[in-house]
Formats: C-alpha cells, structure tokens, sequence
C-alpha cells in the first residue's frame, strides 16, 4: 500500500512539473510573441515617423543655417516658420501617449529599438506643455537670436564686430578705452533682457505642464542628465579647483595690474582681455601665441592636422562659411544638417591663435557627426549625448599648445620649441582652470534664475562672478550683464555640456596616451598618428547614440566618467 501511495505522489509530482514546464513554455512562447508583435508594431510607427520628420528636420536646419550668415528678416521668418512646423509633429500628445504604451509594456527588446524609443520618450514629453506656449516661446527666441547675431559694438562712431572687441581688450592697455569698448558691448542687454525674463518664466511653464519644478531640471533630465548629479559634480569640481584657481588668480591679477599700471584693487571687469574672463588673458604671458599664426593659414593648417590623422576635412571645409561679414552670427557653430554627410561649419577666421584652436573645436564637430554609421537608424545617428561631442571638440582644441605641435605643425625648430612650450603649456593648464570657474558662473546663475526669476539677476550675476572667478563688479553698475551672454536665449541649460566635455576629453586623453600611443608625454597633438583618428572613429564617432552617454564612455575609456583626469591636468601637483 505504501509502495503503490509513493508511486501516486511520484506521479502526481511528475505531472505537476510537466504542466510547470507547459506553462512556463506557453509563458515564454506568448511573451516572445509579444515581443516580436510589438517591436513589428514599432517599427511600422518608426516608419511613419521618420516620414514626417527625416525632411523637415533637413529643411529646418538648413534655413536657421541661412539666416544665421545673413541676419535677414525673411530667413529668420522661414527659419521660425519651420520650427514652428516641426513643433506640431513633436508636439503631439497622440504620439506620446504612444510612445509611453511602446515604453510600458516592456516589450521593446532589441536594443536599437529600445534607444530609439527611449530617445523619442523625452524628446515628445514636450507634448504635455501646453503648444501655444511652446509655439510663442519659438517664435520669441528666434527673434532674440536675430537681434543678438545683427548687434554691433559701436567704438569712435563705427560699428565693430565681436572679433574687434576681442582684439581691443587683448591689446589695449589704456583703462578707459577698454571699459567704453567693454560697456558698449553690453548695451545688447539693455535690448534684450526684458524680453529674456519674460521667455524664462514661459520655459517655466512649459516645465510645470511636464511636471518638473522648472525649467532647468526639465532640460537636464530631458538631456538625460540627473539634475542631484549635476549639482554634485558641480560642487566637487568648485572644491577640486577652488585653490588652486585663487592661487592662480592672484599671480594673474599682479600681473595684469603691472600691465595696466593700477592697483591689484583696481582691476575690473574689462582688464582680463576677454569680454567675461572665460579664457586666460594672454598677456601675462612673454609668448605671443598669436604670433605664431599671424601671417599663416589657420584653415589650412586644421585641413592639414585631421588629414594626416587619417581624417580628411577638404568636403567639410567645402560645405561651410568661415569668414565674417555685416549681419552674419559672430561665433563658432557646427550644423548636421540632414544625419546623411551635409555638415557646415560657421565661423569667422582671423589668423590668430583663437580661431586656430576654434577650427579644430568645429570640425572636431563636424567630424563626429560625418563619421557616425550609416547603417544606423536615423534617431540614432547623433552623439550619445551633447556632451560628447564638446569632449572631442576640446581634445582637438587643446592640440595647438602641444610641443609636438609646434614641431610637427607649426614647423619649429627644437629651440623655438623649448623656448615657447612651457608657457603654452602653462596657457592650456590655465585656461582649463579658469573656464572651469566660468562655468560655474554660468550654471549656477542659470539654475537660480529658473528657480526664482524675479529676483535681482543683475546683482545675482555679480554675486557669482565675484564668488567663483574673482572679479570685482564695477562700482554702481546695475545692468543685465548677465542678458549679454547669447547662450541663456540660443542654448538655455548647456553650458555644464563644456564642462563635462572637459572631463571627458581628460579621460580620452588618459586613455589614448596609455593604451594607443604609449606615451608618458601628457600633452601631444598626436599629429600624424592615423591609429588616435582609427580609434576615436571606431570608438566614439560610429557608435553615434547607440548607446547611452554612460554606456559610452565606459566602453570608449574603460570606466565610468572620472573627474579625477581632469584635476590631474589643471591642479599643479
């Protein structure tokens, strides 16, 4: 009896694992079914998508790089036109509630799908703001660009461009010349910050209707960026830097006050021989680096660098507009226009160390945009995030203060070499240190003034200037010196992007120069070497946004992004 009970159980044990293993079967087999029901689905949506989207993105690009070279009103109105057209596709609610289906049932798997709906997933949350708004906020915005790219400082009745005013805070040593040229320069913020307050409240409330405190945190976590890291990566870089930028600071101010022949105490704003002291002024040091270019070719030169690193730039130069004139934007900018090789850069040349370094940034630019794969999707075939590209655009720049640049670039004799690199080299370290401490300025007051913007920004710019570059803010002034800086109006929330490029281009340069050089030399320009270009391709360029901006540079360095790199570079040990 109890032989044939435990032959019962044995058998009732057996059908039961027998059904287990039926339904898990079955389980599997639906779920597989619905994977590949819904990825179909997606797809087929993909399709749809990139059909209404692919050609009016290209057409949009291509008429804000049209207006950008011209200032005139009529491309500006084709440029908002379209913008406003390319609203209505990532505005709609429909398709994001679609999005978030596709995103909740879990059923994406395949991992270009996934990216892709993940990337399309914070690109149409805006759908949930309300489309006047974002509509109004469009149209305002390029109406402030276009008031920004035709403004002209006016010096001893003419007009001059952005390039002048450089040039005169560079050279000049007379105090009274340089703060009439530097306080005309901020007459743009008399012009436009009314209007800037007023769009920073609308941004706000484009950032309720998504349900986000303000903007700031919305355009963080849609740039998929933790708002909590942000603040704490911007918090150890202050304490990271803070010395070693007072130390540097105040070698800076004895010398540039000797310069002027003034107190250390009567350095202002329009002594540090640029228009917010972003860069290291160049005249504290004996070398003038812009020298070295003064009656050669800075394009021709940044064409020759990139072919002999195995990437060609002659169709990038081909496509785009480098030289300035009346009306056009005044700064440095890459376009992508259509993700299929029509890529332009703008700039405006002089032959001068800071448009050398400018042209490497650009088509560093430019390049990472040609050489992401083909083969990829559409959504995909961008950087992994802003971030990295900048990071590619700041390890070309940093190039023109490489020894092994002056030798194999520039043509210099070992001689001219030695006598020049140390205070080249000294140029990079402090320009890293001090752009550092700008962007602190720059985040933190944008932070602020999407957390409060009817509070005093004119003050709180200065509060912040003084707190994390050190400079003392002019007596009595009360002006929006904070509306001069275009990027607040072009590119609201982007500046903490230079920054992380920083810390990613140190964390390249590590890499390249441990594993791919094997060089002990912490600052080459890797001129020639065609392995840095086959790398940098393979590794970071082709990728695109297949993979998020973590994902990448683990897989491109190894680790996690580490700021300890760049602290290396900037901090004199």
């Amino acid at each position: 009896m109890k032989k044939n009970k435990n032959k019962f159980f044995k058998i009732v044990l057996f059908a039961i694992i027998v059904i287990a293993i039926v339904a898990v079967i079955g389980f599997l087999g639906f779920k597989q079914m619905k994977i590949s029901q819904t990825e179909g689905e997606y797809r087929s949506f993909l399709k749809v998508y990139e059909s209404q989207v692919v050609n009016l993105e290209k057409d949009t690009s291509l008429a804000y790089y049209n207006a950008i070279n011209s200032g005139r009103d009529e491309d500006f109105a084709k440029s908002t036109k379209l913008n406003l057209d390319l609203n209505n596709i990532y505005l709609n609610r429909d398709t994001f509630y679609k999005l978030k289906a596709f995103k909740d049932s879990g059923y994406i798997q395949d991992p270009l799908l996934k990216r892709q709906l993940d990337m399309q997933y914070l690109k149409f949350m805006t759908s949930l703001a309300d489309k006047k708004t974002v509509d109004e906020l469009t149209s305002m915005q390029n109406d402030l660009e276009q008031k920004f790219y035709t403004f002209r400082t006016k010096y001893n009745g003419k007009s001059i461009s952005d390039n002048e005013v450089e040039g005169i805070l560079k050279t000049s040593k007379n105090s009274k010349q340089l703060k009439a040229v530097w306080e005309d320069n901020k007459k743009i913020g008399n012009v436009v910050s009314s209007d800037i307050i007023k769009m920073v409240k609308m941004r706000n409330s484009v950032a309720r209707d998504l349900g986000f405190a303000d903007y700031q945190k919305m355009a963080l976590t849609l740039n998929d960026q933790d708002p909590v890291e942000m603040d704490h990566i911007f918090d150890e870089l202050d304490v990271a830097t803070k010395d070693a930028y007072t130390q540097a600071k105040g070698e800076i101010d004895t010398a540039l006050a000797k310069q002027y022949g003034i107190k250390v105490s009567d350095l202002r704003p329009w002594h540090y021989q640029n228009r917010y002291f972003q860069e290291v002024p160049p005249g504290i040091f004996s070398v003038d680096l812009d020298s070295l270019y003064k009656n050669g070719d800075v394009l021709a030169l940044t064409e020759i660098y990139y072919k002999n690193l195995g990437l060609p730039i002659d169709t990038l130069v081909k496509a785009s507009d480098l030289y300035e004139r009346a009306n056009k934007y005044q700064h440095a900018i890459t376009f992508d226009i259509d993700r299929e090789g029509d890529i332009r850069v703008v700039a405006n040349i002089v032959n001068n160390n800071y448009w050398m370094h400018t042209l490497l940034h650009e088509f560093g630019h430019a390049l990472y945009a040609q050489k992401a794969d083909r083969q990829l999707p559409w959504e995909l075939r961008v950087p992994a995030n802003i971030f990295t590209t900048e990071a590619i655009a700041v390890l070309f720049q940093d190039m023109v203060y490489s020894p092994q640049w002056m030798k194999e670039d520039l043509k210099m004799s070992d001689k001219e070499v030695a006598a020049i690199s140390p205070d080249a080299l000294e140029y990079n370290r402090l320009n890293a240190l001090i752009f550092s401490r700008w962007t602190q300025v720059m985040y933190r007051f944008e932070k602020s003034m999407y957390e409060n913007p009817d509070q005093d920004l004119n003050k709180l710019w200065w509060d912040l200037v003084e707190k994390y570059q050190l400079v003392q803010r002019p007596e009595g002034r009360n002006a929006p010196d904070w509306a001069t800086k275009i990027h607040i109006v072009e590119t609201p929330i982007y500046y903490h992007n230079y920054m992380l490029g920083y810390l990613y281009a140190s964390q390249l340069r590590h890499y390249i120069n441990t594993n791919i050089v094997n060089t002990n030399d912490g600052h080459p320009s890797y001129s020639g070497n065609q392995k840095v270009g086959d790398y940098l391709v393979k590794e970071v360029f082709a990728p695109g946004a297949r993979y998020s901006w973590e994902d990448l540079i683990e897989k491109s360095t190894g680790e996690k992004l580490n700021p300890i790199y760049f602290g290396q570079e900037v901090v004199k040990q």
